[in-house]
C-alpha cells in the first residue's frame, strides 16, 4: 500500500496473515512467503511381485514446489524415492529389505521441499504384493491298471494368492482339472494311450495367473 508517499511492503503467508512488515520509498508490493506444499493423494496402489506401484497426485505447491517425495510403511522410516513423478514402485520397507508376496502394507506418501522441510501425510493404502504360483513339484506317477495314471506333486509357494486349481499337460495339450482341486494327487484318465509314452506337467493357478511349470 502507499500513503502520503511512503511505500509499504507486506510479506504474507497463504493463510492471508502477514508475518512481516517494511517500508520503502518509490514503489509498492506484496510478496507471499512459501511454505511447504499441500499432502499428496495416492490414487491407485497396484500389488505386484514382491513391489507395489503406487499413483499419486501432487498437493498444492505453495510457492514451494517438491524436489523429491518420500514413502514409509506403517511406522517405519521415510525413504525417499528420487522422482518427484507418479507412479512409483516400492520394492522394499526402509530401503533395503524386500517386501514379502502374501504380507499386507500400509503406505503413505509426503512431499519434501529443498530448504522448507516435508509436506503433511497423504492418505495411507492397504496392499497385499502377489504373483502367480511357484512351480508344484511332481513326486511320482504311477501307471493304474485301468488305464488312468497318478500324479503325487508338492505345491510351490502360492505367492499372496491361494492357490485354486491346477492344469495338466499331455504331451504339449493343457487341461485343467476338473473338478477343481488344489490338493495332491491328480488322477488323469483322458488324453492317454496304453503302451505309449507321455510326458506330464503340472501347473498351479491363482487369481493372479497361471503359475511356472513343474518338473
Amino acid at each position: 500500500t502507499s500513503s502520503g508517499g511512503v511505500n509499504t511492503t507486506l510479506n504474507l503467508n497463504n493463510d492471508g496473515t502477514a508475518n512481516r512488515i517494511s517500508y520503502g520509498v518509490g514503489y509498492a508490493k506484496v510478496n507471499t512467503v512459501p511454505t511447504v506444499p499441500g499432502a499428496p493423494t495416492i490414487d491407485s496402489a497396484t500389488p505386484l511381485d514382491k513391489s507395489i506401484e503406487i499413483a499419486f497426485t501432487a498437493g498444492t505447491d505453495n510457492g514451494a514446489p517438491a524436489t523429491n517425495y518420500e514413502y514409509f510403511i506403517g511406522s517405519g522410516s521415510a525413504v525417499p524415492i528420487g522422482q518427484t513423478t507418479s507412479p512409483y514402485t516400492i520394492t522394499t520397507t526402509d530401503g533395503s529389505t524386500l517386501l514379502v508376496n502374501g504380507t499386507q502394507y500400509v503406505i503413505k506418501l509426503r512431499a519434501v521441499t529443498a530448504s522448507l522441510g516435508p509436506s503433511s501425510d497423504s492418505n495411507g493404502v492397504t496392499v497385499t504384493p502377489v504373483a502367480v504360483p511357484s512351480a508344484p513339484t511332481v513326486d511320482s506317477i504311477t501307471a493304474n491298471s485301468n488305464g488312468s495314471v497318478t500324479v503325487n506333486f508338492t505345491a510351490g509357494a502360492a505367492n499372496g494368492s491361494a492357490i485354486t486349481n491346477y492344469k495338466y499337460k499331455i504331451d504339449g495339450s493343457w487341461t485343467a482339472r476338473d473338478p477343481v482341486s488344489d490338493s495332491s494327487p491328480i488322477t488323469i484318465s483322458s488324453g492317454l494311450s496304453l503302451g505309449t509314452r507321455h510326458d506330464i506337467i503340472l501347473l498351479a493357478v491363482n487369481s493372479v495367473g497361471e503359475g511356472a511349470e513343474s518338473n
